[in-house]
């Protein structure tokens, strides 16, 4: 029972495959940026139609059209 137990823990993931793959991307993306290879403050800012363009996506999906 003890050996069975350890295996569906072994088998089975603490963190979601998402989850896992974002804070991968995250400790990469911070690595890249304190060695200087990218300029994360440009790379990684949104503009202001960035936002909006967002923004309207979200109000359109949400609204019905009449």
């Amino acid at each position: 029972m003890f050996g069975l137990r350890i295996l569906v823990a072994f088998l089975i993931p603490d963190v979601p495959g998402p989850v896992r793959l974002a804070i991968e991307r995250e400790q990469y993306l911070q690595k890249q940026a304190f060695e200087g290879t990218i300029d994360a403050h440009e790379d990684f800012t949104l503009t202001d139609d960035d936002i909006k363009d967002a923004v309207r996506q979200l109000l359109g999906s949400s609204k019905k059209k009449a």
